[in-house]
């Protein structure tokens, strides 16, 4: 799952805004200096991290061969992290300078800002982010991480400060336990919940299905609600959303495996429903509205169920792919702003709805549940930690 992490984030988040740096326009016949990855508009680079740190790589470099003294200053720039935020509604937070090494080429590290001294002839060499085992107590699991890593000044060069940064976004191990559910598992939402008139929702859930061609295995749906919500999970056309009919039109035709963990996150806003799997959009469906009434909630199983789930969610907005994606499998706060209804289905927890909303929880008829320890996350099949 690494992997596919590391490539929704460069597709995904492309979005903060940095120019491409063809250097045809003024700068074509002069120098400059800029980040590679933010010039081709990548300006993010995931760091999945072990139980000892990890590493990454980012690209300073300069449109044309060094000529006489030309350096970098490279550094820790929380503002770049601020204008990531405000232009993606992420909430990531920096770590500080002390917790992370600048290893330049010649291999010596460096804590806080750094002159990087281009070599005649170069035009640049990758830089090492090193980041070590980062305290629990300082950044809590639940907290969203970044390095903001920017060409702060230069010399006997320009800088094109439109491109000067890059964001490595930080992938924890998590170790946690995980439900199996052989059956189904309901929530009926409390009574305020469901006098809400929500015009956007988000309803999302992981799971580990060790099977995908049973017939009729559902993937989540509603219960009392007007306009209905039902959807299946297949092995080759993927996760329909039926709408009240069936037709190939009404299947995402995305094929999945069994024994990988996917999250499923259902956007509903203006009468569409967007799938996403592991953060990544699969299809968009056109929809009746669909509304609360009284009795409302949602379930996940049914009586082919006997299959590992985690982490079901309700929201009462429609969450953008950033929002999506910097959630995939770390715990939330209980507390967060719309959130409505949240199960992290761990044994910890329990079969219990842990926000303070007051929603019902209860296991279908003839289901049970069970608790499968030491499981960890990012991971595409069930790893278990000795």
């Amino acid at each position: 799952m690494k992997l596919k992490y590391k490539n929704i984030l460069l597709i995904l988040l492309s979005g903060f805004s940095f120019v491409s740096c063809s250097l045809s326009d003024d700068n074509s016949k002069k120098n400059a200096a800029y980040m590679e990855e933010a010039a081709n508009n990548k300006p993010i680079i995931n760091l999945s991290l072990d139980v000892d740190g990890g590493e990454a790589y980012i690209n300073p470099r300069i449109a044309n061969l060094a000529t006489g003294k030309m350096s970098l200053t490279l550094g820790l720039d929380k503002e770049a992290l601020n204008l990531f935020n405000r232009t993606n509604n992420s909430v990531y937070a920096s770590i500080d300078a002390e917790d992370f090494e600048l290893v330049l080429p010649d291999g010596s590290l460096h804590k806080g800002d750094v002159e990087f001294k281009l070599e005649e002839g170069t035009i640049g060499a990758p830089i090492g982010i090193r980041v070590g085992h980062l305290d629990d107590k300082k950044y809590p699991p639940a907290m969203k991480i970044a390095i903001p890593i920017s060409i702060k000044s230069v010399t006997g060069t320009k800088l094109l400060s439109k491109a000067k940064s890059v964001i490595l976004t930080i992938n924890r191990p998590l170790v946690t336990s995980v439900s199996k559910v052989k059956g189904g598992v309901n929530v009926q939402f409390a009574k305020d919940l469901q006098e809400k008139t929500m015009d956007e929702w988000t309803f999302q859930f992981t799971a580990n299905y060790y099977d995908l061609t049973r017939g009729n295995l559902n993937a989540g749906y509603f219960n009392d609600q007007v306009g209905g919500f039902y959807t299946r999970i297949n092995r080759t056309t993927g996760i329909q959303v039926k709408n009240g009919r069936d037709g190939d039109d009404t299947w995402t035709q995305k094929p999945l495996k069994a024994n990988i963990w996917y999250q499923i996150s259902y956007v509903y806003k203006d009468q569409t429903v967007s799938v996403y799997v592991n953060g990544e959009l699969q299809k968009t469906f056109g929809t009746t509205k669909i509304y609360h009434q009284e009795g409302s909630g949602y379930n996940i199983g049914n009586d082919k169920y006997n299959d590992y789930i985690r982490e079901v969610r309700f929201w009462s907005k429609a969450l953008t792919e950033t929002e999506i994606f910097e959630n995939l499998y770390l715990p939330l706060d209980p507390n967060t702003e719309a959130l409505e209804s949240y199960l992290p289905l761990t044994k910890e927890a329990g079969l219990t709805d842990v926000t303070p909303h007051g929603n019902q929880v209860s296991l279908h008829e003839y289901s049970s549940i069970s608790w499968l320890e030491n499981v960890k996350f990012p991971a595409d099949e069930l790893e278990i930690v000795e």
